[in-house]
């Protein structure tokens, strides 16, 4: 049993989930910002907004991958052992 999310082999739906994340942060930056380029402003704005909502993706899937699942308590009968 593997302690976090990080531990090779990765499941196929946390691989799926890291590649619709990238498409996505792709479509946006790559084909929704061009069809909007006819304002400078607007595009910043935008591009910030969405900037801030990806970091905060990233930053808790990081930490819902880092996070240990177990149990509280098997956790500490594990311990007693």
């Amino acid at each position: 049993m593997q302690a976090n999310g990080f531990g090779l082999p990765l499941h196929p739906f946390q691989v799926i989930a890291y590649l619709v994340v990238l498409l996505d942060t792709y479509a946006f930056y790559f084909i929704t910002i061009v069809a909007f380029s006819f304002s400078d402003a607007f595009c910043a704005v935008v591009g910030l907004i969405y900037t801030a909502f990806f970091l905060a993706v990233v930053y808790y899937g990081w930490r819902a991958t880092a996070a240990d699942p177990t149990d509280p308590t098997i956790l500490k009968q594990r311990e007693m052992k």
